[in-house]
């Protein structure tokens, strides 16, 4: 049990280092596919939206 709780940190922290930050223009992208307008108030919602896939599409 002990190791299998190991390779699950283990999984979570490379994750979070291979997720990276979110360039501007993966943004615009993603907004340009939704047909969202990014405001000041909706871009660090749609950041972190696209981080979070990322780490888990990395842990996965």
């Amino acid at each position: 049990m002990l190791s299998l709780a190991v390779v699950v940190i283990l999984m979570v922290f490379a994750a979070r280092y291979w997720s990276g930050p979110v360039h501007r223009q993966r943004i615009t992208a993603f907004a340009r596919r939704q047909a969202l307008e990014i405001t000041p108030g909706a871009e660090p919602v749609v950041r972190r939206h696209l981080r979070t896939t990322r780490m888990w599409r990395a842990a996965g």
